[in-house]
């Protein structure tokens, strides 16, 4: 089990993933307008990187997504923990893309939001890899699923297959900030001690993921 195979196990058990500092774009005079297509979203519908608070808690059923319930904070995590200004917390929202509230991780720094996660069943996945494809291009593909055979004293074997696959579309926003939307679906499946012990697994989780980084900082932090 390698070392991103076993962070995002963690991230499964109590998610919490950090933001980053808030976009400030510089505002230089005079400079010459520039029309590219953006490479990535700056939001979920009306759930917007860069929201207050309020302006989050104030979304209506009109809006697309909303809050069903009121934001509660969320439990430290040591693998991902704060960082000075920020607060994290944990709600539900409902979307376009479903019939029922799911799941959702807000990250605000200095009261903006700048990391947004909702969870996502197979059909909600799909749907937001499909759009997000069809406006912002494939994005960049990660697989790092593998296969693993179990075997058995008595010949007994049958493969397993675990590991992360995720899509990351990166919108810059000034010259020191990007917003990195990722789409990811975890796989847990780990062989039996024996056969007679319980399987562990399949267990898949979907997420997608929006947050304000610095490039800097996460190119000094990808080990991978």
């Amino acid at each position: 089990m390698n070392k991103l195979y076993a962070t995002a196990v963690a991230v499964l058990l109590a998610v919490s993933v950090t933001g980053a500092l808030a976009a400030q774009p510089s505002k230089k005079p005079h400079a010459a307008a520039q029309s590219t297509k953006a490479s990535g979203p700056a939001g979920y519908g009306a759930l917007r990187l860069g929201m207050s608070r309020t302006d989050v808690e104030a979304l209506q059923a009109s809006d697309g997504i909303y809050l069903t319930d009121a934001l509660t904070v969320a439990a430290p995590n040591e693998k991902f923990p704060l960082r000075d200004g920020e607060e994290a917390f944990d709600a539900h929202v409902m979307t376009p893309v479903g019939t029922d509230a799911t799941g959702a991780h807000l990250t605000f720094t200095n009261g903006k939001l700048t990391s947004l996660t909702i969870d996502l069943d197979s059909f909600q996945s799909q749907e937001v890899s499909k759009q997000l494809a069809g406006k912002y291009g494939t994005g960049t593909a990660d697989d790092d699923m593998q296969e693993e055979e179990c075997r058995y004293g008595n010949g007994t074997n049958f493969k397993i297959s675990y590991g992360i696959q995720s899509i990351v579309w990166r919108q810059r926003v000034s010259s020191t900030r990007e917003i990195a939307t990722t789409l990811s679906n975890l796989r847990i499946e780990m062989c039996p001690a024996s056969l007679r012990s319980p399987k562990i697994g399949p267990i898949e989780r979907r997420w997608v993921n929006l947050k304000i980084v610095d490039p800097q900082d996460e190119a000094k932090k990808n080990l991978f």
